[in-house]
């Protein structure tokens, strides 16, 4: 993917946090996903 072929070029810290980063997001969206189904099961 383009992503992975750009994150080849940056050092191995910036790819670490940039992993961290997207990591955090997922698991914020994950956080909210249980409320919004609950929210259209009701």
């Amino acid at each position: 993917s383009i992503v992975a072929m750009k994150s080849s070029f940056l050092p191995h810290l910036e790819r670490k946090l940039m992993i961290k980063n997207i990591t955090q997001e997922f698991e914020n969206n994950f956080g909210i996903l249980p409320e919004y189904v609950e929210y259209r099961q009701n």
